[in-house]
């Protein structure tokens, strides 16, 4: 290494040894303001305000270029777009997934209260004040119906207009229209927690005729995913039976003895399947395993087994009708077939199926679900 320049780094190392010098410059670097997206977005909005105002469209333009390379966020997408407008350019190019997830930022932020956004998005409020006045003076030179008219009116007085528009069969963009069924059906395939409370009535047939109709009151509790329902259903029957009836007190009694008494359970895996969805009106199949049982005799206090209780399976059948109140909660009617064999307990000598008729009241949950719908302005269930 040559001579002078060994002593020149030198110099410089030493040099940075100084303490009040190197404090001094590591401070000038941590306190330097670092330019970020919202700064690059106030100082073009001041811009180009001017400009568009002056009728400067071609300055406008370029200062929009040099945001959008710097920042291409939505604010800058918003402009953009507008500027499209402002001079019949073509518009259709800009809604590609990433310009379609913007109108998704938009719609759902322009929807914020403003002392929200003004906290919170300030780029976002500023812009908007400037945007929406302009979209609702371009929205002026488009015939209603076509797509520059819906961009002119999301972008002005409805937010959420766009996104209903895309759900009429009129709609003149069908790629549009697709691009929001595939972004509508990332959330409505995802599953959801559900849950019910019904009563009705357990009807008896047959020989089971003497034990007499009863109120019934249970829950259920599982999930739906697409038109696939599963829960656990557990239900209680009430009430005196009909008539007297002879059953055992066990399966090892020797004779049957009279009683009026009845208190019924059930508890069974059920699945439905939609047969049939239009809007608010839903109507399943259903299908259940489990057992269902009841007991002849009131249960005595320290005496075990003396209930004559029956207990067998049950394989039922039945359709179920949902009427959605919103798209998350329903009032529901269900009839089911329940296939069982009450003599195959010991207890008594009936074999024939009750049904059940059920009114019900349930819900829905997923908040992921809920949230991506509801910022979609979907008619989910409705």
């Amino acid at each position: 290494m040559p001579s002078a320049l060994r002593h020149l780094l030198v110099s410089v190392f030493l040099t940075s040894l100084i303490p009040g010098k190197a404090q001094t410059d590591l401070d000038a670097m941590l306190e330097r303001s670092v330019p970020n997206c919202n700064d690059v977005g106030l100082n073009a909005l001041r811009i180009i305000s001017r400009t568009y105002a002056a009728g400067d469209l071609d300055s406008t333009a370029l200062v929009l270029a040099a945001w959008k390379k710097k920042c291409p966020d939505e604010p800058a997408f918003r402009v953009d777009l507008l500027l499209h407008l402002e001079t019949d350019s073509a518009v259709r190019p800009l809604l590609n997934e990433q310009g379609f997830a913007w109108l998704w930022v938009y719609a759902n932020m322009a929807s914020l209260p403003l002392e929200v956004l003004q906290r919170e998005a300030p780029v976002f409020h500023d812009l908007m004040s400037f945007t929406r006045p302009w979209a609702n003076e371009l929205r002026l030179k488009y015939a209603p119906g076509t797509l520059e008219y819906d961009l002119c009116t999301t972008y002005g007085p409805d937010p959420g207009h766009l996104f209903q528009r895309l759900q009429d069969p009129d709609f003149p963009d069908m790629d549009l229209r697709i691009r929001y069924a595939e972004e509508v059906a990332k959330y409505t395939d995802l599953g959801e927690l559900h849950g019910s409370l019904f009563t009705g009535i357990w009807l008896p047939t047959g020989d089971l005729e003497p034990l007499g109709s009863h109120p019934t009151f249970g829950f259920q509790i599982g999930g739906k995913r697409r038109q696939l329902s599963y829960d656990l259903t557990v239900a209680f029957n009430f009430g005196s039976s009909g008539q007297v009836y002879n059953a055992k007190r066990n399966i090892d009694a020797d004779s049957t003895q009279r009683t009026s008494y009845f208190f019924g359970t059930e508890a069974s895996v059920d699945f439905g399947w939609d047969i049939l969805d239009r809007g608010a009106h839903e109507i399943q199949v259903n299908a259940g395993v489990g057992y269902m049982g009841f007991d002849a005799f009131e249960a005595e206090k320290d005496v075990e087994d003396m209930a004559g209780s029956t207990a067998v399976l049950d394989l039922s059948a039945g359709l179920t009708y949902r009427r959605y109140l919103t798209s998350w909660s329903y009032l529901g009617l269900q009839v089911k077939y329940h296939y069982v064999d009450f003599a195959k307990s010991g207890i008594v000598d009936m074999h024939s199926s009750p049904i059940t008729v059920r009114v019900m009241y349930g819900g829905l949950v997923n908040l992921r679900k809920q949230n991506g719908i509801t910022a979609l302005r979907y008619k989910y269930r409705q």
